[in-house]
């Protein structure tokens, strides 16, 4: 089961790094061609998608769905599977079509909010109204998908209708064509990777072991209104604290602040979606340890998952801060390099993600410990926004940004409090945990101390400063962090890995 939860992670993270890749070579290119102001509108017209702005009235739709096949493939119920997603069916058939009406309706009104007049920003709102229904059924047959462990074949439909995308954007906007072209092909892209993770869903078994009735399960709505309602809370914190403040910074600072915004939070977004995909991965796993009532191993797993998400993913963000200013002049030049230190600073959040999003993610089948995480995140959000709002008039949207990063490592440390509490870890495990992050600081320190990063001004000086950072303090972690018992395991897991590879290669 472990070893199927690291395989799935690392086809997850394969799949998002080539589907990001196509982002960020996009970002250049359409801010050359529309400008700020017209890039902040394309990145406004997808904030209204279910992984937008939206997310907030998806009430966890996925992840249930995802727990529920899961226990099914543990308990054999499939019975109770198909009527868990039957209510996730009804609730979000419901959501949706209110929704796509509200949007519909209001398309003029909200464009002219953002200054963009009535004409092809309101007309993609009301697109994006009619896709809102499939979209959100989508979610739950997405949910399905993970819940059967199909990764892989997810992540294959994900990276194939990204490069159509992307393909299809860049001949929009070389060829002249208006930006509104490009939120279309992006919106289509949205229709047709929902299509195509549905028939996935049908071959997974949707239909044949899940086999919805017409009969109305009051049990099952007993069942999903509490993890609803937890993850609803979920849900509300975490749009506010992200896509949730692009439509704010839009209305108080206009679309170039949220082009802005896009630009300098990209990288660390990509980063923290990356390390979040070991949650989408382990809540399969959990969902069937949990069936098993097998409190022990969940313990095992996240004290694990906390120690090797920090291990593996603090090292290239520590660097990626590092050299912020070279890669941002390398990628979108000059403008945007002056403002390195913010891009720097939002890697904030993708670290305190590798330090305590695997342990949070295993609490998501327990709702009275997802409650008590959802508690430190509203006050982490009040905070941040009563900050943000205080600095708005000195530091534009980059009060958002300042907000975000300090209302981070507030809650960081509640957080890992609460983490240890729950799954028992030791006090000596939050140390060598709280290590990884401190050798970091000693080692940029070093680096400031020989060379100038800013001097980096070729991608291939940046590839070889930035690989040979990440070797040095992958090397000191593994040996100052790690027990020996605990290299030992590692070693036969990649061996494991490696061996039938070597085997095939000979034949």
């Amino acid at each position: 089961m472990f070893r199927h939860l690291l395989i799935n992670t690392i086809a997850s993270a394969a799949a998002y790094g080539a589907v990001s890749i196509v982002g960020f070579l996009l970002v250049p290119v359409l801010v050359g061609h529309y400008g700020l102001k017209e890039f902040g509108f394309i990145v406004l017209a997808r904030l209204f998608l279910p992984t937008g702005v939206l997310i907030l009235f998806d009430f966890g739709f996925s992840e249930i769905a995802s727990q529920s096949v899961a226990r099914a493939r543990e308990t054999r119920d499939w019975d109770e599977a198909a009527a868990d997603l039957q209510i996730l069916f009804a609730m979000a058939l419901a959501v949706s079509v209110a929704l796509a009406l509200c949007l519909i309706a209001g398309a003029a009104p909200l464009a002219r909010l953002f200054a963009a007049g009535e004409g092809p920003f309101a007309a993609i709102l009301r697109a994006t109204g009619v896709a809102l229904p499939p979209l959100f059924l989508a979610a739950i047959l997405e949910g399905v998908v993970k819940g059967y462990a199909a990764f892989r074949s997810l992540r294959l439909i994900e990276v194939t209708c990204t490069c159509v995308y992307g393909l299809a954007a860049l001949l929009l906007a070389s060829n002249g064509h208006p930006y509104a072209s490009v939120a279309y092909a992006f919106l289509a892209t949205t229709i047709l990777r929902g299509a195509l993770v549905a028939a996935n869903a049908v071959r997974a078994g949707f239909g044949r072991q899940l086999r919805l009735r017409a009969a109305w399960d009051r049990r099952a709505l007993r069942r999903i209104l509490p993890r609803c309602t937890s993850m609803a809370q979920n849900r509300l914190i975490g749009a506010v604290q992200g896509p949730g403040q692009q439509p704010l910074i839009g209305l108080l600072v206009g679309p170039a602040g949220v082009a802005m915004v896009e630009v300098l939070t990209k990288l660390p977004r990509f980063a923290k979606a990356v390390i979040g995909l070991l949650g989408a991965a382990l809540i399969p796993v959990a969902a069937r340890l949990d069936a098993r009532n097998d409190a022990e191993r969940i313990e095992v797993l996240a004290s694990w998952g906390m120690l090797l998400s920090a291990l593996a993913a603090l090292p290239p963000l520590a660097g990626a801060a590092l050299f912020s200013e070279p890669l941002l002049y390398l990628w979108t030049g000059q403008t945007f390099a002056a403002l390195w230190h913010w891009h720097a600073l939002m890697f904030v959040l993708p670290m305190a993600t590798a330090l305590a999003g695997f342990g949070s993610t295993a609490l998501i089948v327990r709702p009275y410990a997802l409650y008590k995480v959802n508690a430190i995140a509203a006050l982490q959000l009040a905070g941040q926004l009563t900050l943000a709002l205080a600095l708005l008039g000195r530091l534009q949207e980059r009060a958002f940004l300042l907000a975000q990063a300090l209302g981070v490592l507030v809650a960081l440390v509640f957080t890992l409090r609460l983490l240890m509490r729950e799954h028992r870890l030791a006090a000596g495990f939050l140390w060598r945990i709280l290590l990884i992050p401190a050798l970091g600081v000693a080692l940029a320190l070093a680096a400031l101390l020989v060379g100038d990063p800013q001097a980096i001004r070729g991608w291939a000086g940046l590839a070889s400063a930035y690989g040979l950072w990440c070797l040095l303090y992958w090397f000191a972690a593994w040996y100052l962090v790690l027990q020996r018992c605990e290299r030992e395991r590692l070693y036969q897991i990649i061996a494991s890995f490696l061996l039938p590879v070597v085997g095939s290669l000979r034949t």
